[in-house]
């Protein structure tokens, strides 16, 4: 389950995934299912987001690359040894009128949204241009 930060929904659970039309989400309300697909967001808008790496594994890359390749490789090490990570925040408006604020930590999810969030942004660009 994805955790919520607000929503028009009163006491609900949020879990995100992809479909083949894009991002979908469902939203429990006790034993009743919600459930919005891509087509159904009015508007996505990114509150915050975090890129951070892991730093046990820069930890193991900077040793690996000290001892292979002495003070360079400290370096580089260093720099390859995490995996860049993104959690975000999103609020998303839906067609019906309701909305829901969420924190998201799945990194195809967040990279489909981002896509959303760009493609509106061009959009956007090409009608203040003409």
């Amino acid at each position: 389950m994805t955790k919520i930060i607000d929503s028009s929904f009163k006491d609900c659970l949020l879990k995100t995934g992809l479909g083949f039309t894009g991002v979908k989400i469902k939203i429990y309300i006790g034993w009743k299912t919600i459930k919005y697909t891509q087509k159904q967001f009015a508007k996505v808008e990114e509150i915050d987001s975090d890129v951070f790496r892991s730093a046990g594994k820069a930890a193991v890359g900077t040793i690996v690359g000290g001892a292979l390749l002495g003070g360079v490789g400290l370096i580089a090490g260093a720099a390859m040894g995490g995996k860049r990570r993104k959690t975000a925040n999103y609020l998303i408006h839906f067609d019906d009128g309701e909305y829901i604020a969420f924190h998201e930590k799945d990194k195809t999810v967040i990279k489909h949204l981002d896509q959303i969030l760009l493609k509106k942004k061009v959009q956007n660009r090409l009608v203040d241009d003409h």
